[in-house]
């Protein structure tokens, strides 16, 4: 349905199904094309009613490549879900903090929207989020949007970092994705934690 450029290596995808999903956050797909190939790949939307899938893939490798060349309209394959998944009810109750690294921030996308979706059932949520520049950040404007929510009663955190500004505008803060860490004031009996990214994150 949609291919749309995020970064200069990332791509979004919104994919129409036969039906739906019925994934947890946290699962991904297998994704193929005819003749190339196959490779799992993460969703990046929370579980949904309807037939819509979304996805970022970075152009990283031959089945990737013929991936960014598609436009709306040609057909690919998906199988799943895959992959255990989060259960929302673990959270239920809990604050929660989000540490992200570049791409990460894809496949926890799943667990951090329905999550925000329903903030009655969570605690405070702390969303840390971190690339190498301004240029490789990605769903920006979403980011900005949900460090905008809970209005007097602020029930969420957005924290934006890069490693470098390299020379472009840049309204976060700089630095490692880790260096906030240290400074969150977290309960430890009612607090979970998800991150995902590069392995010197960890």
């Amino acid at each position: 349905l949609e291919v749309t450029a995020m970064t200069a290596r990332e791509k979004f995808f919104r994919v129409a199904l036969p039906a739906p999903l019925g994934h947890r956050p946290g699962q991904f797909v297998m994704l193929s094309f005819l003749g190339i190939g196959e490779a799992p790949i993460s969703i990046s939307c929370g579980p949904r009613d309807d037939n819509i899938l979304e996805m970022v893939i970075r152009n990283a490798g031959s089945l990737t490549q013929v991936l960014h060349r598609l436009q709306p309209g040609q057909t690919v394959g998906v199988r799943g879900p895959f992959g255990s998944g989060f259960h929302l009810a673990d959270f239920y109750g809990k604050d929660v903090v989000f540490i992200v690294g570049g791409l990460g921030l894809v496949p926890l996308r799943s667990l951090i929207q329905p999550i925000l979706a329903q903030p009655d059932l969570f605690g405070h949520v702390t969303i840390i989020s971190g690339c190498r520049t301004p240029a490789e950040e990605l769903y920006r404007e979403e980011l900005q949007s949900w460090s905008r929510m809970g209005g007097e009663r602020r029930q969420v955190t957005v924290i934006r970092l890069v490693d470098d500004t390299a020379h472009l505008p840049w309204d976060g803060r700089v630095g490692l994705v880790t260096a906030p860490i240290a400074d969150l004031a977290m309960d430890p009996t009612r607090t979970l934690v998800a991150l995902c990214g590069p392995p010197v994150m960890y």
